[in-house]
C-alpha cells in the first residue's frame, strides 16, 4: 500500500500529539494561515465506526481548543472534502483567517466552527 498518511516520517514532520488512535501534523502547506494542522487516524481506513468518529474528533478538539488555537477567537475543523489524499480518514483545521488562500473553498467545505472567545463588542 503506498499511502502517504500511512507513512509519515516522524522523523521530518512537525508532529503536535501523539496518542492510541490520532496523530496530529502540521500540514504541508499552511496556505497563508498562522495554524493548519491536520489529524489522521493512525489504522489506514476511510470510514470510522460513529463512537470511534466522536471519540477521535473529541481528542482532537480538546488538543486544538486549549493547545493550538489560543491565539484566535475563531477556528475551524474541515472534512476532507477537497483532499488529495483519499483512502484515509483524516481532517484538517485552520484559522479562519479571510486573507488564507483557501479561505472560499474553506466557506464551501462541510465544516465545524468554533469561537473560542467572545470578543468586546462596542454598540
Amino acid at each position: 500500500m503506498d499511502c502517504p498518511l500511512c507513512r509519515i516520517d516522524e522523523r521530518k514532520e512537525k508532529i503536535r500529539l501523539v496518542t492510541r488512535d490520532i496523530m496530529v501534523v502540521d500540514t504541508i502547506t499552511p496556505k497563508g494561515h498562522r495554524g493548519r494542522i491536520m489529524c489522521l487516524y493512525r489504522k489506514h481506513t476511510k470510514k470510522l465506526a460513529p463512537l470511534v468518529r466522536r471519540r477521535v474528533m473529541a481528542e482532537f478538539r480538546n488538543f486544538c481548543i486549549p493547545y493550538f488555537f489560543s491565539y484566535t477567537d475563531r477556528f475551524s475543523i474541515h472534512k476532507d472534502t477537497f483532499s488529495t489524499i483519499p483512502g484515509h480518514w483524516h481532517v484538517v483545521a485552520s484559522d479562519l483567517d479571510r486573507k488564507a488562500e483557501d479561505y472560499r473553498q474553506i466557506l464551501k467545505t462541510p465544516r465545524t466552527e468554533y469561537r473560542l472567545k467572545t470578543r468586546d463588542v462596542e454598540v
